[in-house]
């Protein structure tokens, strides 16, 4: 089985800024009543009928769940009662954003345009779309998208400086076009908070059938998210371990108010022969000096979370085709910066099959 290099990726084509117009979806403005307000604390309805409902099936429609899913939000830093929402739906064939500026009595959907075919993109498919306020109020969508076939995957950015109503180019944050190197993604994006032209962003990789290990990577942007450098491996599980304990997954990202950079991951890299698969949690961080965070000669210094390894195979498993397969704690785990600080989330096994959630401030 061959790993992955921890070296730079092939340069990556950045596309022109050029903005067009947003494709606003028919129907009342998304909400629990015809008039788009909701009442009180009710709940809000915010997706409505699929968009993408006229668009070609595609050959992996029936392994996608369909309707509206794993909704993400972001509030605007400089007015918290303006709220953006992004989801992907009808079969993950699009992405769908959903825009408050009162703090939720009323929202307003738009189609995001350029991800996938359905949307006026190249793609079939889109994963785990995110959303972000960049610190000048510009709305930023970022996601993995892949081909039907396999052929092609990629992690996107794409900018909205009025709300949603017009849109840059899509801005390739990290593709991948060679099979035999498994596929690539997006996290969501994350501002530096004493600039506003700066963000960054996980790009996970996901190996191919014959190989079992992931990576975490991470970009960066100093345009507001309009071009991304090539991304550079962050976690520093050693290589000198069996392949299958050197994979990192269940990262999250967060920037601190002097610039420092932490992704936080969990990996095997203490598992031995025994029965239980230890597994661990840690923070690796970064703080920019000479060399930026996102250059090969970056200084990543980590911390374990986890007082003690626990056992993964005493976690929740979800045998579903649709769903991760296997013992299955989360996609992602929570991470924010609380200043200067951070303050770390994930879950562990509690007893076999139950889950708990543990927390650790830095």
């Amino acid at each position: 089985m061959r790993s992955v290099p921890p070296t730079r990726l092939r340069s990556l084509t950045v596309l022109t800024a050029v903005l067009l117009p947003a494709l606003a979806l028919s129907g009342t403005a998304a909400g629990a009543t015809p008039d788009g307000r909701g009442h009180g604390h009710k709940p809000v309805r915010l997706s409505g009928v699929s968009p993408f409902a006229g668009c070609a099936p595609g050959a992996l429609d029936g392994k996608m769940a369909d309707g509206a899913i794993e909704p993400q939000l972001a509030a605007d830093p400089g007015n918290p009662r303006r709220i953006a929402a992004v989801w992907p739906q009808g079969r993950q064939r699009g992405v769908v954003l959903a825009v408050t500026r009162d703090g939720g009595t009323s929202w307003k959907r738009t189609v995001v345009p350029h991800l996938t075919r359905c949307s006026g993109g190249r793609y079939d498919y889109v994963d785990e779309p995110a959303v972000t306020f960049t610190a000048d109020g510009a709305l930023l969508v970022t996601g993995g998208l892949a081909m039907a076939d396999g052929s092609a995957s990629a992690g996107l950015s794409i900018r909205s400086d009025d709300g949603g109503r017009t849109w840059t180019r899509p801005a390739v944050i990290i593709e991948e076009t060679d099979r035999a190197r498994g596929r690539v993604a997006s996290g969501p994006a994350v501002a530096d908070p004493r600039d506003p032209d700066v963000l960054y962003v996980v790009t996970p990789r996901f190996p191919a059938a014959e190989r079992t290990r992931n990576d975490a990577w991470i970009s960066r942007s100093t345009d507001g998210g309009r071009s991304w450098s090539t991304p550079v491996k962050v976690n520093r599980t050693s290589t000198g371990i069996p392949l299958p304990n050197q994979q990192a997954f269940t990262v999250a990202l967060a920037v601190g108010d002097d610039g420092t950079v932490v992704v936080s991951h969990t990996d095997f890299r203490h598992n031995d022969t025994g029965e239980a698969l230890l597994t661990d949690r840690w923070l690796a961080h970064c703080r920019p000096g000479p060399a930026d965070c996102t250059s090969d000669t970056a200084t990543w210094r980590e911390t374990r979370l986890t007082p003690t390894s626990y056992d993964m195979r005493r976690a929740p498993r979800i045998p579903d085709e649709a769903s991760p397969r296997g013992y299955f704690l989360g996609e992602r785990m929570g991470l924010v910066a609380t200043g200067r600080g951070f303050t770390a989330a994930w879950a562990v096994p509690e007893a076999p099959g139950g889950a708990a959630v543990h927390a650790s401030a830095s």
